[in-house]
């Protein structure tokens, strides 16, 4: 089960999830990461490490997992996860929009995890159909309309 808050300022959530953003090459595509486990792809980011900010993970996990460099972001929503099946799980994760700079080739990827391998640049119109999320959609809205508004 989970609930969505949308970042408007009013409400100060304790960050203990991970931190995700759409990551922006230019007005019309998307980079994705691509994974080795089972080939799924998916949005950058990740885990936050030990007093790590929301922004300081996501510029960890742009860096490791496409090469890049974020040059700009804003927070968009987040997500609040309960398990039906584990009373003790309880977190928050954030979910982004990045601008970023690409570097080099796919093989400078290093992901200490070692699961994403490759970094995919698509349409932002192919993005639901790659990722498959039920909810997708109206994710992706919020996020474009959260990145237009900060221009």
């Amino acid at each position: 089960m989970a609930e969505m808050f949308y970042d408007d300022g009013s409400k100060d959530v304790q960050f203990n999830g991970g931190s995700h953003a759409f990551c922006f090459v230019d007005d019309d595509h998307i980079v994705l990461t691509h994974h080795a486990k089972d080939g799924h792809y998916g949005i950058v980011g990740g885990g936050r490490e030990q007093a790590e900010t929301i922004e300081q993970t996501l510029v960890r996990e742009v860096r490791e997992e496409i090469n890049g460099q974020m040059l700009k972001y804003g927070k968009v929503f987040a997500i609040h996860s309960l398990r039906t099946d584990d009373p003790n799980y309880d977190t928050w994760s954030f979910q982004s929009w990045a601008n970023v700079k690409l570097f080099g080739e796919d093989q400078k990827i290093v992901d200490p995890d070692g699961d994403v391998f490759a970094r995919v640049i698509v349409p932002i119109s192919e993005v639901p159909k790659l990722l498959g999320w039920s909810d997708l959609g109206d994710r992706l809205e919020i996020v474009l309309a959260a990145r237009a508004a900060a221009r």
